[in-house]
């Protein structure tokens, strides 16, 4: 059990900490935002950490990669989707779940759309890693992957 699980009163893993990454769907729960999610139907746990990047939109003639990071404690299918809960009443917003990434940057510019994902979760089962090590993983990533992938002018 980590530190802040022992303040917080966190149960501890019934498996002595370790949790099988095939059956962790909690990242997917709302169960620390209160947030009710939506689930990607087929997906039961965040884009491997094998592929961390996800392209969403891809264009032949873009001149830029726009690169998505969630936050810390994000979930990646959650971060840049728009639900119709979250309208005004009246105030002309669409009536059905979007990815704003995927579906509104393509319209504004010639764009490869890109979201990095990695492991952010902070309270429980947090793992061990540097923000440091993220970074060098996303540059090298993105190298990778624009090194693969020639778009646009390149």
């Amino acid at each position: 059990m980590s530190l802040l699980g022992y303040l917080w009163g966190a149960p501890e893993d019934t498996d002595g900490g370790v949790r099988d990454e095939e059956d962790d769907t909690s990242w997917n729960e709302g169960e620390t935002s209160g947030i009710k999610d939506v689930q990607t139907p087929g997906r039961k746990s965040p884009p491997s950490a094998d592929r961390p990047l996800e392209i969403l939109h891809e264009d032949k003639d873009a001149y830029v990669d726009i690169v998505g990071v969630h936050g810390l404690a994000a979930k990646p299918d959650y971060a840049w989707i728009w639900r119709p809960q979250n309208n005004r009443p009246g105030a002309g917003y669409p009536q059905r779940p979007f990815n704003w990434l995927k579906e509104l940057l393509p319209t504004e510019s010639k764009c490869r759309v890109v979201t990095f994902n990695y492991n952010s979760q902070w309270m429980s089962n947090a793992p061990q890693q540097r923000a440091s090590s993220i970074s060098d993983e996303l540059i090298a990533s993105l190298q990778y992957m624009r090194e693969s992938t020639k778009v646009g002018g390149a």
